[in-house]
């Protein structure tokens, strides 16, 4: 494995299956229960009332981007991440931010030892059933 797939073995989360808006916030809160961290996110959404092509009067809601940041006791700057969206529905990947041109090594140790711990996490929840 070259240096660049390290890096992203490291930094990317692939989850089991795709998880829709409500699942994703599910994950965050098991990942804050059991690392006793802190979790922020943002979520980024659009919007459709009705439709001009027919009398329809329903209310579409799609989460079209999230991101955020995790920190711990330990790493009070945290890790950044976006979550990657599925071309087919929902959620498929975590992935946190890195500098851009920094190698591995070049990353705190404090950051690749707090994703190590939250990918572990992410593991678990699917193992679990969730």
């Amino acid at each position: 494995m070259n240096d660049l797939e390290t890096l992203l073995e490291r930094t990317k989360i692939g989850f089991k299956r795709n998880l829709k808006f409500k699942e994703i916030k599910d994950l965050f809160r098991y990942i804050q229960k059991n690392l006793q961290c802190e979790v922020e996110y943002q979520f980024l959404s659009n919007g459709r009332i009705g439709s001009m092509y027919n009398n329809e009067k329903s209310i579409k809601q799609y989460v079209s981007k999230a991101s955020g940041s995790i920190r711990s006791r330990e790493n009070t700057i945290g890790v950044s991440f976006d979550l990657e969206r599925s071309l087919e529905y929902g959620f498929s990947c975590l992935k946190f931010f890195t500098t851009p041109g920094y190698d591995l090594n070049e990353i705190p140790s404090r950051d690749l030892k707090l994703m190590d711990e939250i990918k572990l996490q992410v593991e678990n929840y699917f193992r679990e059933g969730n």
